[in-house]
């Protein structure tokens, strides 16, 4: 039995580069039995976008096959490389996607929709294992020079890059750019995942005509039990003076297809004591100065009541009015104090320079962001400027079936907790 399929070429990343600026002008050539497409030119990239549709009709088992191409306007295009696909019996009415590995060298992205002829939907169960596809995006990156290589700096030789790699999908990178205060990438990958794994991203760095790339520091994120078109945005802190601007998408989750009364509703955090927190400094103003010559190089200090140990910013020297836009990840208690000390540093022990704290709200909801202007002590007019983000956790359904949490009932202020098994809270 034939179905009729709509196939999307979405686009493909780290492809091979075939011409001589590093960058391919690339297109997809596909064939499904004797019909052939073929898509535009992208721009010159390694990480071409497409996104283009085309109508087929199929047969499960059928192949797809794919040929990439790097356009030249004199002479013979180069090959970038090809790939096969066999498609699956389909369900009516849904979108598959997949991540196809090129011979050659690269991803490509496709997806491809059931119009008709397919199965129909049959409820699958929740699995813990069941592979999840993100697409994520970087919109910026905060890196502080001090991580660069002062000769580099010196030089102006230098490109700095994302790459990021999970259990499931190979390492991809982000393109090269060569701005170091919020770098800018505005590109979109895909990638599997499995729920509850730490995705790692690395901060990549490169001399102009060197040959090996400096890791400069790496920041991980937790993937939760998101659900189908659930966005998240993230502010990942890094081991080393870099923050990076993470967006999160969940295209295919592990609700998808279930049975709607195994469904999370859209907001079913843990009832507990203790969260954790994205905390965000974003900049301080009019700080004291206590150098005798120039002005103080100030630092943060962050603690919690649930920290095991302090956590310290970057140190910006010579400034009175730093913008720090280093974030860190916590745990506090509701209700408890997040306490800030800022420091002079110095040869010898470093000043203080003030303090000053929040407490953490107690109708701060998951995914929510709060903004603080906090008056710095021992200053005039000394301010520090914080936002505080209560991270996206496992649901309380997911947590209660896998992770073996225990629910009572629910602090006051809190809506009612959703039951495994049953019905989601305002579900028709």
């Amino acid at each position: 039995m034939s179905m009729n399929i709509q196939l999307t070429i979405i686009g493909a990343r780290n492809i091979k580069a075939a011409d001589i600026t590093g960058t391919s002008d690339g297109y997809v050539k596909v064939k499904v039995g004797k019909k052939k497409e073929k898509t535009k030119i992208a721009k010159p990239s390694l990480n071409p976008d497409w996104n283009e549709t085309f109508n087929f009709q199929v047969s499960p088992k059928e192949e797809i096959q794919f040929k990439l191409y790097d356009h030249d306007k004199i002479g013979k295009d180069d090959k970038l490389g090809k790939v096969k696909y066999c498609i699956p019996q389909l369900i009516n009415g849904d979108t598959i996607y997949e991540i196809l590995k090129i011979d050659e060298k690269g991803l490509l992205y496709i997806s491809i929709k059931c119009i008709s002829g397919g199965i129909p939907l049959q409820y699958q169960p929740v699995r813990r294992d069941t592979k999840v596809l993100l697409k994520i995006s970087i919109p910026c990156v905060y890196l502080y020079p001090c991580v660069i290589p002062q000769e580099a700096l010196n030089n102006n030789n230098y490109n700095v890059r994302v790459g990021f790699k999970t259990s499931m999908t190979e390492h991809q990178k982000t393109k090269k750019v060569r701005e170091l205060w919020c770098a800018k990438y505005e590109e979109d990958f895909y990638c599997w995942v499995k729920t509850g794994e730490k995705i790692k991203f690395e901060l990549i760095f490169k001399e102009t005509l060197g040959i090996k790339d400096v890791l400069l520091t790496t920041g991980t994120w937790c993937v939760p039990d998101l659900l189908d078109g659930e966005e998240i945005n993230a502010k990942v802190s890094s081991k080393k003076f870099a923050t990076f601007n993470v967006k999160v998408k969940c295209m295919r989750g592990i609700y998808h297809n279930v049975a709607p009364n195994e469904i999370p509703p859209m907001y079913d955090p843990k009832p507990q004591q203790v969260y954790k927190y994205e905390v965000f400094i974003e900049k301080a103003e009019h700080l004291k100065n206590k150098d005798i010559i120039g002005k103080s190089d100030p630092y943060v200090i962050i603690k919690t009541d649930k920290s095991k140990k302090q956590r310290k910013s970057v140190t910006f020297l010579n400034n009175q009015s730093p913008k720090f836009m280093e974030a860190f990840k916590v745990k506090a208690t509701v209700g408890s104090e997040i306490k800030f000390k800022l420091f002079d540093q110095d040869p010898g022990k470093d000043d203080k320079i003030g303090k000053c704290k929040l407490i953490v709200p107690s109708d701060l909801k998951e995914g929510e962001v709060r903004k603080f202007s906090l008056e710095v002590s021992k200053g005039k007019n000394a301010m520090l400027y914080v936002e505080l983000k209560r991270m996206r956790d496992f649901t309380c359904t997911y947590a209660t079936r896998f992770l073996g949490f225990k629910p009572s009932a629910a602090p006051m202020g809190m809506p009612p907790m959703q039951q495994p098994g049953m019905p989601p809270m305002g579900y028709p």
